[in-house]
């Protein structure tokens, strides 16, 4: 029994049945306390926890009700004084406080230095000028307080201060002392007033009951007899905290014996963590950062939406952290996955009136064809699925539901914080659904913060987003004393209030504890002793830190273990041990002399992440100590309990074989598998290739149908994608020719370049509704260099002056809607010969055909990127530019079909009309048709023998979807390396000497 419970159980003993009221900091201390207390002696009769602030309401209380005052809570405070100080601002009112940028950190300093004031009994009118630094300064705390009093007086409020002066004066002017008790820890420090209370209020019946052991002050513990102290140093605060745990599972300690204190509240999550992993009870005295809590997450994950101009990718994220209802009233829950499918279909990206789109897509999939039958399906099982549009329907009305929640701010970018914390408490009240008491307490506390009245202030936008945040991050929720069966942690100022037999000390770095004396940003220390006696010092603050923990640690009886980290592994950087364990180190040595070298002699091994032999946590610590430890044939042991690891490292030993392997890309597949000479299957000349240019790539995106998702993503530096701006460019140069071939013009730069800027600012226009751009200034930048384009391509018509252009967007194999757009094309895919009574069908759209004479034609593709890799020597470039070929193949029986005698395509090519390409032409002559079809069966032979490497070159991996999937320069490295020897290879061997 320590000291305080000694003291305290004299008293109950004393006076035993009358009723004893106990003042403390917090009633939970004060439960706390009592539960000690109950635990170490006979027990306790009418001993009742009070604060000074519950006390002073007792009192007041019919005073307030006569006249009509409410109380006002500190929060609310916060906003009375920002409401003054704005007021006092915009009417340049304030000459020393800055009255420019955010103002939240200059609130909360003003309305904590106004409570210590009125505190001590200080009002506007007592402030003098001579007290403080500068007359300025005096001259704005007397009209913000003189604004804040008036304030309270004229909406008849009353703050925690002024409710402790009504209830001095109602005592002062005739209520006698009552006959109760009262008890107070003689190092609790109160204020004048406070102080003034109790000293009314208890008539001289108020014991101060002593806790300070009786000690050395060089010593931390009164008595070694009845403490055993330990010592430990870890490598960052989750193995400190995983320490802890391996100790007290080692020495088979039960929970509900133990005490965990710690100096920096980044611990709380830290065990909280680790309880919700290992499945171990806590209760923290100090309660949990709301954040950590699902309803705090759901806040947090809407507060990031909105922030990121409410992206459909934060969107998702929130929905696939399956803690939410996504539903409408009264109907079926959907999916996160669908809800996702059907927001990137919509094509949202970002900004709150693009959601607007579902309503588009609604329309769109009413009136569209139904969508082609699954594989289920065509066998005959349809299963029952939701109406697309129904879908898209019901996702719509939630989200209408959720964005009219949220505010918009005004034309100045302001907003009703009123407003949005009211709409943002409805939305965690319609997406949480709490699983345990945790969560609903959580709920309960975060709604009622958010639904706080009177705050009718307008704040900046972003300002009022970092006010919620911080709301979040600071609010602590599922405040617990300490319960059986749990491990309790609380803050080292309230660990006097604990006194069960073993105690951790987590977090004694010189960084966190004592921490420094920084001056007070509003009342420094030099004004406070000018102002009254009353208010508490800065500069002490370390000192007061010092003899709480202390007074903590010197109740102790039992075992206590202090340790601290010696890296802070966020930052990167070493921490010292506080004085405090060089001090305890000290007398546990009995030698004051000794210094942080004995004490770094004395340290052990640091914990870290492998734990001692028999001493894991968890799988995973057993697998590091087994793998450092080599007790076993772990490696053995890892592939056979993680068979994904076991194929993945027979995969790595299959790869240094001298022969090409399944882990290759050699699949087992019969002739008529894959290779389009035999199955039928219609190619593009895209996917040709795309197979010349990286096998493996092929396999994944066009047979296992492996593809990146279609979603536009925000980029701060881009716009348009290069396969957007591709499209765009394609859209337009097509447009414009078709416009020109119409007119029956010839190209001329002055007359037409106007049209086709016309052009181009209306599709741009189109492409913007489609996809938002990140900003004004990217969006400029962007449309710049499109009609820079737009300059080259007109320009670039002055080398085509010898042939007269004729159909552009040329489809063959897109089906006969996509014909009757165009006005020319064939609906079916085109068959190309291949010799040995072998051809396959090859569909695409050709960007334009010219005439050149009454029967040749030039066939022109358009390629918006760079034109570096195009080489005159490289005719096929080993396949990867075979397009001009196949399209100059496929024109002649388009233009046939379309009536022109015996027409031919002797030249092919590309046309490069942007900067990238600099508006260069690559010209290829066709009447090496025999090589190109000879290259052709050299890749469909790849294809026959189920022959899928990774590409040989590793340029092929810059641009490539599939890096980590292959492993990218280690797989072409390997492919290069089988390409001298390996028969299989031997068709892109071949393919490649054709250049």
């Amino acid at each position: 029994m320590n000291r305080l419970i000694e003291e305290l159980d004299k008293v109950c003993r004393k006076y035993r049945l009358e009723e004893k009221i106990l003042i403390m900091p917090t009633l939970l201390a004060g439960y706390e306390l009592r539960n000690a207390l109950a635990a170490c002696s006979s027990g306790w009769i009418n001993l009742l926890p009070a604060t000074v602030a519950g006390l002073a309401a007792d009192v007041a209380a019919m005073g307030m009700i006569q006249e009509r005052r409410s109380y006002l809570k500190r929060l609310d405070a916060l906003q009375v004084v920002e409401d003054v100080l704005n007021g006092l601002m915009a009417g340049n009112g304030m000459e020393y406080f800055p009255e420019q940028g955010k103002q939240n950190g200059l609130v909360s300093a003003l309305t904590a230095s106004i409570f210590e004031l009125r505190l001590c009994g200080i009002k506007a009118a007592d402030l003098k000028e001579t007290q403080f630094l500068t007359e300025a300064k005096a001259r704005d705390i007397t009209r913000v307080l003189q604004g804040y009093e008036d304030y309270l007086e004229k909406n008849l409020l009353v703050d925690s201060p002024g409710q402790i002066k009504m209830a001095i004066d109602i005592l002062e002017n005739g209520k006698t002392a009552d006959s109760r008790v009262y008890l107070i820890p003689s190092f609790m420090k109160l204020s004048p007033l406070e102080e003034c209370l109790l000293d009314l209020l208890s008539g001289g019946r108020l014991i101060r009951l002593q806790a300070e052991p009786e000690k050395d002050e060089d010593l931390i513990f009164p008595d070694l007899g009845v403490v055993k102290a330990e010592f430990f140093q870890a490598y960052g605060k989750v193995n400190e905290a995983r320490e802890v745990l391996r100790r007290l599972n080692s020495d088979i300690v039960p929970l509900d014996m133990v005490t965990v204190a710690y100096c920096s509240s980044d611990y709380i999550p830290v065990f909280w963590s680790l309880a919700r992993d290992l499945g171990f009870n806590l209760t923290v005295f100090e309660g949990l950062p709301a954040a950590v809590t699902r309803p705090g997450r759901i806040l947090l994950g809407l507060i990031n939406w909105i922030k990121q101009d409410f992206a459909v990718f934060q969107l998702v994220s929130l929905l696939h952290e399956n803690d939410i209802t996504w539903s409408e009233q009264g109907g079926p829950d959907i999916s996160a996955a669908t809800a996702e499918r059907l927001l990137q279909r919509a094509r949202i990206g970002w900004g709150r009136e693009r959601y607007t789109r579902l309503h588009e897509l609604a329309e769109k999939l009413k009136t569209s064809a139904p969508e082609s039958e699954t594989d289920g399906e065509a066998r005959g099982h349809k299963p029952e699925v939701p109406d697309q549009a129904e879908l898209v329907d019901r996702l719509q009305s939630m989200l209408d539901e959720i964005l009219q929640a949220v505010p918009e701010p005004d034309n100045e970018g302001m907003v009703s914080m009123e407003q949005m914390g009211k709409g943002l408490s409805f939305l965690v009240k319609r997406l949480t659904v709490s699983r345990d008491e945790l969560d609903q307490a959580a709920l309960n506390e975060i709604t009622a913060r958010l639904e706080r009245r009177g705050y009718e202030a307008l704040v900046d936008w972003d300002d009022a987003l970092e006010r919620l945040e911080n709301l979040i991050f600071t609010m602590g929720v599922g405040r617990s004393p300490a319960r059986p069966g749990s491990l309790h942690l609380v803050n080292y100022r309230n660990l006097i209030w604990s006194v069960r037999p073993v105690t951790y000390v987590v977090g004694l770095d010189a960084d966190s504890f004592p921490g420094r004396g920084f001056q007070d940003p509003v009342l420094l220390d030099a004004e406070r002793r000018l102002l009254h006696p009353g208010l508490k010092l800065s500069g002490t603050r370390p000192e007061n830190n010092q003899m709480l923990m202390e007074l903590g640690l010197g109740s102790r009886q039992g075992k206590v273990v202090m340790s601290c980290s010696c890296i802070d592994l966020v930052e990167n950087r070493s921490l010292q041990p506080a004085f405090l364990i060089l001090k305890a180190f000290r007398q546990l040595k009995g030698n004051v002399c000794l210094d942080y070298s004995d004490l770094a002699k004395e340290w052990k091994e640091l914990a870290g992440f492998i734990p001692p032999d028999g001493h894991a946590l968890d799988e995973g610590e057993w697998w590091l100590q087994a793998a450092i430890g080599r007790r076993y044939e772990v490696m053995n042991l890892i592939l056979t309990r993680f068979p994904g690891l076991g194929r993945g490292a027979r995969a790595r030993e299959e790869r240094k074989r001298p022969e090409l392997t399944e882990y290759d890309g050699l699949v087992a597949v019969s002739a008529s598998d894959y290779d389009p000479r035999r199955t039928g299957i219609v190619l593009s000349c895209s996917m040709i290739e795309h197979l010349a240019g990286c096998p493996f790539s092929y396999f994944l995106r066009y047979i296992l149908n492996v593809k990146p998702p279609d979603r536009i993503e925000y980029d701060s530096e881009r716009w348009l994608q290069a396969s957007e701006r591709g499209r765009l460019l394609h859209a337009l140069y097509c447009n414009f020719m078709r416009w020109v071939t119409e007119q029956d013009e010839k190209i001329d730069e002055s007359v037409h370049f106007p049209v086709l800027r016309q052009m181009a600012e209306k599709i741009i226009e189109d492409y913007r509704n489609q996809i938002p751009p990140p900003n004004d200034m990217v969006f400029g930048l962007e449309v710049e260099n499109i009609l820079e384009s737009c300059d080259l391509f007109i320009k670039g018509h002055r080398v085509f002056a010898g042939c007269r252009p004729r159909y552009f967007e040329v489809p063959f194999g897109m089906g006969a809607k996509s014909v009757k757009e165009a006005g020319c094309g064939l609906p079916d895919p085109v068959e190309i010969e291949l010799g040995s009574c072998e051809s396959i069908r090859l569909r695409g759209v050709i960007d334009r055909i010219d005439q050149k004479t009454e029967d040749a034609f030039v066939v022109w593709d358009y390629k918006t990127g760079s034109s570096r890799k195009y080489e005159d020597h490289q005719y096929l470039c080993r396949g990867r530019q075979i397009q001009h070929a196949l399209y100059s193949m496929a024109a002649e029986k388009i233009l046939a079909a379309q009536g022109h005698s015996h027409p031919r395509v002797p030249e092919a090519g590309y046309y490069f009309p942007t900067e990238k390409g600099e508006g260069r032409r690559v010209l290829r002559r066709q009447d090496q048709r025999s090589v190109v079809l000879t290259g052709l069966n050299y890749l469909f032979d790849l294809l026959r023998n189920g022959v899928f490497t990774a590409a040989e070159e590793k340029e092929a991996c810059v641009y490539c979807d599939y890096v980590e999937v292959c492993g990218g320069p280690a797989a072409t490295s390997r492919t290069k390396s089988l390409l001298a020897t390996e028969e299989a290879l031997e068709p892109w061997r071949r393919l490649m000497d054709i250049g």
